[in-house]
């Protein structure tokens, strides 16, 4: 059998997409000015970081080389880190879809003149 070539697998649009945000990654001019220093960002979509994922308003230190404008902004220094964990996205994401917030419990106690059923 004379030179059999394999094919080559299939590129999917996650694997693209990837490739995509490395490349932006790459030619963003912050990136290049802060390559090798930590530097404070914010989420302003979803994305992954240091095998995170980070959701939209998450504060964190990166690498200056990893800045991504498709999906961070540079934030001041002080800015108090934050990490959105899976069960609270699932508690905002609710509701969101209920179109409303979940009240906290009261301290007051539920008789008397605090009671708004004023039973």
């Amino acid at each position: 059998m004379a030179n059999a070539t394999k094919p080559k697998p299939a590129v999917t649009s996650v694997q693209r997409h990837a490739d995509d945000v490395r490349a932006a990654a790459r030619q963003s001019p912050l990136a290049e000015a802060t390559a090798g220093s930590r530097i404070k960002v914010r989420a302003t979509s979803t994305g992954y970081y240091e095998h995170a994922r980070r959701r939209i308003g998450d504060v964190f230190m990166i690498d200056g080389a990893a800045f991504s404008d498709s999906w961070m902004e540079l934030v001041d220094a002080d800015t108090p880190e934050r990490t959105t964990t899976a069960g609270e996205h699932l508690r905002q994401e609710h509701d969101r879809i209920l179109g409303g917030t979940v009240q906290e419990p009261s301290d007051s106690p539920p008789t008397g003149d605090d009671n708004p059923l004023g039973a």
